[in-house]
């Protein structure tokens, strides 16, 4: 428990180095991710049976995890820039046994919004 205090301590003391359009520029960053992640995953359940014959389900399987898996290196990027040596926390990883995207996507929203109710 002290340990999870302690980083989060860590994470808003890092978050108060920030500027306040560098915390809100990151912030629509994930915000955008989501919105997108959100789009593009409603194609990952895709009824097998419908497109089977048509090779469908193989073309926007392997187009949508195409796209996400760039939109997940892109983010962890900036994610990687923003959080510094905390970033690990804030890592999204994706490949189709484990969507951890919106969760992760979420955490990192929830703890900005934290980071805002703190200063105000």
């Amino acid at each position: 428990m002290e340990l999870i205090k302690n980083t989060a301590m860590t994470s808003m003391e890092l978050l108060r180095t920030k500027s306040e359009d560098e915390v809100y520029d990151y912030r629509l960053e994930v915000e955008n991710f989501l919105a997108f992640f959100r789009e593009e995953s409603q194609y990952l359940d895709i009824d097998n049976v419908e497109y089977k014959s048509t090779g469908a389900t193989t073309y926007i399987t392997d187009y949508v995890f195409s796209n996400i898996a760039i939109e997940v290196e892109k983010i962890n990027l900036s994610s990687t820039v923003f959080w510094e040596e905390l970033c690990s926390g804030y890592l999204i990883t994706f490949h189709p046994f484990y969507q951890d995207c919106e969760e992760v996507a979420t955490d990192i929203l929830k703890q900005l919004k934290k980071y805002y109710e703190t200063i105000n």
